[in-house]
Protein backbone atom coordinates (compact mmCIF):
# COMPACT_ATOMS: atom_id res chain seq x y z
CA UNK A 1 0.00 0.00 0.00
CA UNK A 2 1.12 3.08 -1.16
CA UNK A 3 2.20 6.20 1.84
CA UNK A 4 -0.50 8.78 1.95
CA UNK A 5 0.50 11.95 3.83
CA UNK A 6 -1.66 12.41 6.77
CA UNK A 7 -3.61 15.17 8.27
CA UNK A 8 -1.90 17.84 9.70
CA UNK A 9 -1.98 18.86 13.27
CA UNK A 10 -0.72 21.87 15.01
CA UNK A 11 2.53 20.31 16.08
CA UNK A 12 5.15 19.64 13.59
CA UNK A 13 6.88 17.13 16.44
CA UNK A 14 5.05 14.82 18.63
CA UNK A 15 7.40 12.85 21.32
CA UNK A 16 5.51 11.05 24.03
CA UNK A 17 6.63 8.55 26.63
CA UNK A 18 9.86 8.41 24.84
CA UNK A 19 13.27 6.30 26.40
CA UNK A 20 16.45 5.20 25.12
CA UNK A 21 19.48 3.46 26.97
CA UNK A 22 22.46 2.34 25.76
CA UNK A 23 24.98 -0.33 27.13
CA UNK A 24 27.04 1.23 28.99
CA UNK A 25 24.09 4.39 30.11
CA UNK A 26 21.05 2.21 30.02
CA UNK A 27 18.64 4.91 30.69
CA UNK A 28 19.92 8.66 28.47
CA UNK A 29 16.12 9.56 28.10
CA UNK A 30 13.62 7.68 30.80
CA UNK A 31 10.61 9.60 29.66
CA UNK A 32 10.15 12.24 27.67
CA UNK A 33 6.86 14.23 26.34
CA UNK A 34 7.12 17.23 24.45
CA UNK A 35 5.34 18.94 21.49
CA UNK A 36 6.95 21.49 18.86
CA UNK A 37 4.23 23.91 17.21
CA UNK A 38 4.20 24.43 13.64
CA UNK A 39 6.40 27.65 12.80
CA UNK A 40 8.85 28.18 15.93
CA UNK A 41 12.12 27.79 17.12
CA UNK A 42 12.14 25.67 19.60
CA UNK A 43 15.50 25.10 22.33
CA UNK A 44 16.60 21.69 23.91
CA UNK A 45 18.87 23.16 25.99
CA UNK A 46 20.64 21.09 28.70
CA UNK A 47 24.56 20.19 30.23
CA UNK A 48 26.54 18.07 28.52
CA UNK A 49 25.58 13.99 28.15
CA UNK A 50 21.98 14.79 29.32
CA UNK A 51 21.06 13.42 25.65
CA UNK A 52 20.10 16.23 24.12
CA UNK A 53 21.61 14.75 20.58
CA UNK A 54 20.45 11.18 21.45
CA UNK A 55 16.75 12.73 21.04
CA UNK A 56 17.59 14.42 18.35
CA UNK A 57 18.62 11.95 16.36
CA UNK A 58 15.26 10.00 17.05
CA UNK A 59 13.69 12.86 15.68
CA UNK A 60 15.46 12.58 12.92
CA UNK A 61 15.00 8.64 12.52
CA UNK A 62 18.69 8.01 13.13
CA UNK A 63 17.87 6.51 16.48
CA UNK A 64 14.72 4.15 17.77
CA UNK A 65 13.67 4.81 20.57
CA UNK A 66 13.31 1.95 22.99
CA UNK A 67 9.69 2.73 23.76
CA UNK A 68 7.13 5.44 23.22
CA UNK A 69 6.05 7.69 20.13
CA UNK A 70 7.31 10.15 18.11
CA UNK A 71 5.21 11.76 15.10
CA UNK A 72 6.81 14.05 12.91
CA UNK A 73 4.35 15.69 10.56
CA UNK A 74 1.44 13.65 12.04
CA UNK A 75 3.94 10.51 10.59
CA UNK A 76 4.86 7.89 13.00
CA UNK A 77 8.23 8.12 12.85
CA UNK A 78 9.45 4.56 13.90
CA UNK A 79 6.65 2.72 11.71
CA UNK A 80 7.24 5.04 8.80
CA UNK A 81 10.95 6.29 9.19
CA UNK A 82 11.53 7.27 5.21
CA UNK A 83 8.17 9.18 4.96
CA UNK A 84 8.74 11.23 8.35
CA UNK A 85 12.65 11.76 7.18
CA UNK A 86 11.50 13.50 4.16
CA UNK A 87 10.26 15.97 5.56
CA UNK A 88 13.37 16.52 7.89
CA UNK A 89 16.41 18.82 7.66
CA UNK A 90 19.31 17.25 10.02
CA UNK A 91 21.89 19.86 10.97
CA UNK A 92 25.03 18.01 13.04
CA UNK A 93 28.20 19.97 14.86
CA UNK A 94 30.11 17.42 13.01
CA UNK A 95 31.33 17.51 9.24
CA UNK A 96 33.33 13.79 8.66
CA UNK A 97 31.01 13.36 6.08
CA UNK A 98 31.93 15.52 3.60
CA UNK A 99 34.36 14.82 0.59
CA UNK A 100 37.63 17.52 1.57
CA UNK A 101 38.88 17.45 -2.08
CA UNK A 102 35.86 17.73 -3.57
CA UNK A 103 34.40 21.89 -3.64
CA UNK A 104 31.27 22.92 -2.06
CA UNK A 105 29.11 22.92 -5.38
CA UNK A 106 30.18 18.96 -6.22
CA UNK A 107 29.78 18.33 -2.28
CA UNK A 108 26.10 19.62 -2.17
CA UNK A 109 25.59 17.95 -5.82
CA UNK A 110 26.38 14.44 -4.36
CA UNK A 111 24.24 15.04 -1.17
CA UNK A 112 21.53 16.47 -3.05
CA UNK A 113 21.50 13.02 -5.86
CA UNK A 114 21.10 11.53 -2.48
CA UNK A 115 17.91 12.99 -1.67
CA UNK A 116 16.48 12.70 -4.90
CA UNK A 117 17.19 16.36 -6.66
CA UNK A 118 18.17 16.14 -10.39
CA UNK A 119 18.88 18.26 -13.13
CA UNK A 120 18.20 21.93 -13.11
CA UNK A 121 16.36 21.17 -9.78
CA UNK A 122 19.39 20.09 -8.06
CA UNK A 123 21.54 23.00 -9.43
CA UNK A 124 19.02 25.57 -8.41
CA UNK A 125 19.17 23.99 -4.92
CA UNK A 126 22.78 24.17 -4.88
CA UNK A 127 23.20 27.69 -5.58
CA UNK A 128 19.88 28.90 -3.83
CA UNK A 129 21.23 26.69 -0.59
CA UNK A 130 24.73 28.40 -0.56
CA UNK A 131 23.74 31.75 -1.29
CA UNK A 132 21.48 31.62 1.93
CA UNK A 133 24.66 30.34 4.17
CA UNK A 134 26.59 32.85 2.96
CA UNK A 135 29.00 30.88 0.69
CA UNK A 136 27.85 31.38 -2.70
CA UNK A 137 31.25 33.23 -3.15
CA UNK A 138 33.15 29.54 -2.41
CA UNK A 139 30.89 27.65 -4.77
CA UNK A 140 34.50 26.03 -6.23
CA UNK A 141 36.95 26.30 -3.81
CA UNK A 142 37.37 22.70 -1.98
CA UNK A 143 35.51 21.89 1.13
CA UNK A 144 39.51 21.12 2.83
CA UNK A 145 40.33 24.61 2.44
CA UNK A 146 37.17 25.57 4.30
CA UNK A 147 37.26 27.09 7.81
CA UNK A 148 35.48 25.39 10.61
CA UNK A 149 32.99 28.65 10.15
CA UNK A 150 32.82 27.90 6.78
CA UNK A 151 32.48 24.33 6.99
CA UNK A 152 29.41 24.25 9.62
CA UNK A 153 27.77 26.99 7.19
CA UNK A 154 27.66 23.74 4.43
CA UNK A 155 26.64 21.70 6.77
CA UNK A 156 23.76 24.24 7.30
CA UNK A 157 23.27 24.18 3.38
CA UNK A 158 23.43 20.25 3.11
CA UNK A 159 19.95 20.36 5.60
CA UNK A 160 18.43 22.74 3.33
CA UNK A 161 18.80 21.23 0.15
CA UNK A 162 15.95 19.50 0.15
CA UNK A 163 13.98 22.36 1.75
CA UNK A 164 12.12 20.62 4.51
CA UNK A 165 9.44 22.17 6.89
CA UNK A 166 11.21 20.76 9.70
CA UNK A 167 15.07 21.60 10.57
CA UNK A 168 16.95 20.30 13.45
CA UNK A 169 19.74 21.54 14.54
CA UNK A 170 22.82 20.03 16.51
CA UNK A 171 25.05 22.59 18.52
CA UNK A 172 25.51 24.34 15.21
CA UNK A 173 27.98 26.93 17.08
CA UNK A 174 29.87 24.65 19.01
CA UNK A 175 32.87 24.98 16.91
CA UNK A 176 32.84 28.74 15.52
CA UNK A 177 33.57 32.26 15.92
CA UNK A 178 31.27 34.44 17.57
CA UNK A 179 31.59 36.15 14.01
CA UNK A 180 30.24 32.80 12.37
CA UNK A 181 27.81 32.34 15.02
CA UNK A 182 26.07 35.30 15.01
CA UNK A 183 25.53 34.77 11.05
CA UNK A 184 23.94 31.51 11.99
CA UNK A 185 21.92 32.50 14.43
CA UNK A 186 20.49 35.51 12.28
CA UNK A 187 20.16 32.22 9.91
CA UNK A 188 18.30 30.68 12.13
CA UNK A 189 15.81 32.92 13.71
CA UNK A 190 15.49 35.86 10.49
CA UNK A 191 15.68 33.89 8.05
CA UNK A 192 14.29 30.28 8.26
CA UNK A 193 11.68 30.46 11.41
CA UNK A 194 10.52 34.50 11.20
CA UNK A 195 10.51 35.01 7.10
CA UNK A 196 10.33 31.11 5.70
CA UNK A 197 7.87 30.03 8.55
CA UNK A 198 10.17 27.04 8.97
CA UNK A 199 10.12 24.64 12.14
CA UNK A 200 13.50 24.40 13.83
CA UNK A 201 14.84 22.41 16.70
CA UNK A 202 17.91 23.38 18.30
CA UNK A 203 20.12 20.99 20.53
CA UNK A 204 22.45 23.30 22.65
CA UNK A 205 24.25 23.72 25.83
CA UNK A 206 24.66 27.46 25.67
CA UNK A 207 21.95 29.25 28.26
CA UNK A 208 22.06 32.63 26.44
CA UNK A 209 21.89 31.29 22.66
CA UNK A 210 18.72 29.04 24.05
CA UNK A 211 17.08 32.18 26.01
CA UNK A 212 17.53 35.06 22.66
CA UNK A 213 16.91 32.85 19.90
CA UNK A 214 13.95 30.43 20.98
CA UNK A 215 10.30 30.60 21.18
CA UNK A 216 9.92 28.38 23.74
CA UNK A 217 12.57 25.65 25.65
CA UNK A 218 12.70 22.46 27.30
CA UNK A 219 15.48 21.88 29.88
CA UNK A 220 16.78 18.26 29.57
CA UNK A 221 17.94 16.54 33.15
CA UNK A 222 17.85 12.93 34.91
CA UNK A 223 16.76 12.12 31.31
CA UNK A 224 13.43 13.82 31.42
CA UNK A 225 12.00 17.16 30.40
CA UNK A 226 12.91 19.34 33.97
CA UNK A 227 11.14 22.38 32.53
CA UNK A 228 9.27 24.03 29.47
CA UNK A 229 8.03 27.35 28.51
CA UNK A 230 9.07 30.59 26.91
CA UNK A 231 12.31 32.14 28.42
CA UNK A 232 10.64 35.26 30.33
CA UNK A 233 8.24 32.47 31.55
CA UNK A 234 11.18 30.10 32.81
CA UNK A 235 12.97 31.75 35.15
CA UNK A 236 10.59 33.97 36.33
CA UNK A 237 10.58 33.26 39.93
CA UNK A 238 14.71 32.78 39.99
CA UNK A 239 16.93 35.58 40.46
CA UNK A 240 18.37 35.04 37.22
CA UNK A 241 18.54 32.73 34.16
CA UNK A 242 21.70 30.95 35.07
CA UNK A 243 20.45 30.17 38.76
CA UNK A 244 17.08 29.36 37.09
CA UNK A 245 19.15 26.44 35.04
CA UNK A 246 20.98 25.57 38.10
CA UNK A 247 17.97 24.68 39.98
CA UNK A 248 16.21 22.98 37.50
CA UNK A 249 19.32 20.72 36.84
CA UNK A 250 20.87 20.33 39.99
CA UNK A 251 23.95 21.48 37.80
CA UNK A 252 27.04 22.28 40.60
CA UNK A 253 29.97 24.52 39.38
Amino acid sequence: MRDTMPQQTNNAIAVSGVGKGFPRKKDVLRQVDLDVRRGELFGLLGPNGVGKTTLLKMMATLVLPDRGSIEIDGIDAVAKPMLARSRIGFCSSEDRSFYFRLTARQNLRFFGALCGLRGSRLNERVTQTLAEVGLLDAIDRRFGEFSSGMRQRLVVARALLSDPPILLFDEPTRAVDPIAADGLHRLMRDDLVDRQGKTLVLATNLLQEAWSLCDRVAVVSNGTIAALGPPEQLNRNARSPIEFFKEVTGYAV
